[in-house]
């Protein structure tokens, strides 16, 4: 989905038709999806093959991802935690006025049944979640480094300027967002 979802609006909106039979495990659909996801992440591995450059893209949601992996000891499987992650990384985006709140909305609700009944706890607070970040391999210096959507058309690009305000407000939405899922379970 993550990737799918990279590729921009055409294929966000595929992903909305097919969300169905992806849920059911449709084999042929799945097999596209897994097909075009490794199609899209060979593409930008062979254009940038020593991670130097346009590879940076394919760390969007990992960083959260792997924070929420690490805080969480791992009780949240890494599929999951990029998929939280993609939400933490798409508030921001929007925060900033980068995607619309509609956009925001719209990969909500194709992301929401795979994080289903996971919480995060008092553990994952803005301390730990900068501690985890600051860890990631892709962190080069002291400021905290995201792959976002840049605009509407979901081009990605590499922020440097991640504020910890930002940061506190997105633990806040994704803690929310979470709880009202495993509330309506």
């Amino acid at each position: 989905v993550k990737f799918n979802i990279m590729r921009g609006p055409d294929y966000l909106r595929k992903l909305e038709e097919d969300l169905p039979k992806l849920l059911t495990r449709d084999e042929e659909t799945v097999r596209e999806y897994v097909r075009t996801s490794l199609e899209f992440k060979k593409g930008l591995i062979e254009a940038d093959e020593f991670d130097r450059g346009k590879r940076i893209l394919l760390n969007f949601a990992h960083t959260f991802g792997h924070a929420i992996e690490a805080i969480t000891k791992y009780e949240i499987p890494h599929g999951a935690a990029v998929a939280i992650g993609t939400l933490m990384a798409n508030d921001i985006a929007a925060n900033r006025g980068y995607i619309s709140v509609e956009q925001k909305q719209r990969m909500e609700t194709l992301i929401k049944e795979m994080v289903s009944g996971y919480v995060l706890g008092e553990d994952f607070c803005l301390e730990q979640v900068v501690f985890a970040m600051k860890k990631d391999k892709k962190q080069r210096d002291r400021q905290l480094t995201v792959v976002l959507f840049q605009d509407e058309n979901l081009e990605l690009a590499v922020f440097h300027d991640l504020e910890q305000e930002e940061l506190q407000r997105s633990i806040a939405y994704i803690k929310d967002f979470l709880n009202q899922r495993s509330r309506s379970n």
